[in-house]
């Protein structure tokens, strides 16, 4: 007869976890994660190194995979539930940081249309041309609505492809493992914000280098950039949880990435860009907050797992 472990406060999955595995998740994520970074830095993080960053998403569930059965049990039950239902919400969370940037900067007067990338006509009542981005639907004249549709349409399909390409290697560790097991042990909020200074952490080599911040590295690398993914740690620890899944997860760590920066409309002053990035990404987990106090938020979404489960499970 199988032992079954429940998904309750006293007896639920993550309570298995020996702190043994997940000191190796944390070793090895990092040693690979840094070891693969530096390879993106030496021959240049924002070029060339490209292919090397690619492999570093995948180090977390590297991790996974060297932690032991418990680890990979953990990290099977969140992986092998689509839960297609939150999807969308995935790519709303994903999305909306930048979305907010872009509209501040445009209702606020202090960013510009990006006529560098969506050329105007010449009374510009349309876009004449988009340049230096890939468009599903082309690049050549369109009207406003059909610009709307086709960046729509683009931005889906690029954060899909994202997710799968190397989003769901990093959720996997991050939100699969780390999160769980962090907010049993630490508490949600204390376990949330170090996954999320872990998770900054974890990127230091590619961020000292310029990657994310060529113009300030170090501001961005050690301030900035832990401010935003602590803040959109709360974000996707909630959809962890409500979905009971790391895909929509992935899904809006591809819709986040797949929108670097704020796209129609930009601003060239380094502060101002740096503020709103950061104002995003904690208003929108202000709010995820606020769906919290409505809401409460599962302690455990994993389902019933049995221990023959957790010693055989692999991924």
């Amino acid at each position: 007869m199988q032992s079954k472990i429940t998904c309750n406060p006293d007896n639920d999955l993550t309570a298995a976890v020996p702190d043994g595995e997940m000191r190796r998740w944390v070793v090895v994520t990092f040693v690979v994660g840094v070891a693969l970074q530096l390879a993106a830095v030496l021959v240049d993080v924002r070029e060339g190194g490209m292919l090397w960053l690619g492999l570093t998403m995948w180090a977390p569930t590297m991790g996974t995979l060297a932690a032991g059965p418990r680890c990979r049990a953990l990290a099977w039950q969140a992986t092998r539930r689509l839960s297609w239902r939150w999807w969308g919400a995935g790519l709303l969370i994903g999305f909306a940081p930048k979305l907010l940037q872009t509209t501040t900067l445009m209702l606020t007067g202090l960013g510009t249309w990006q006529h560098e990338r969506f050329e105007l006509t010449a009374d510009g009542g349309a876009v004449a041309a988009v340049h230096g981005v890939g468009m599903l639907l082309g690049t050549g004249p369109q009207s406003f609505p059909a610009l709307a549709a086709n960046l729509a349409l683009t931005l889906v399909v690029s954060a899909v492809l994202v997710a799968i390409v190397g989003g769901i290697g990093e959720e996997v560790g991050w939100r699969g493992v780390l999160q769980p097991v962090l907010e049993r042990r630490q508490g949600r909020v204390r376990g949330t914000v170090v996954v999320g200074l872990l998770w900054a952490a974890w990127h230091l080599p590619a961020n000292l280098a310029g990657y994310n911040d060529a113009q300030h590295p170090v501001w961005s690398a050690l301030v900035f950039f832990p401010l935003a993914v602590v803040a959109m740690s709360f974000s996707f620890a909630w959809l962890r949880a409500r979905s009971a899944s790391v895909w929509p997860v992935a899904l809006a760590h591809g819709a986040n990435n797949t929108l670097g920066d704020a796209f129609l409309f930009g601003t060239t002053d380094w502060a101002t860009n740096t503020a709103l990035e950061v104002l995003s990404m904690a208003l929108v987990a202000v709010v995820v907050v606020l769906l919290l106090r409505r809401r409460p938020w599962p302690s455990c979404r994993n389902g019933d797992v049995t221990v023959r489960d957790m010693e055989g499970a692999s991924m």
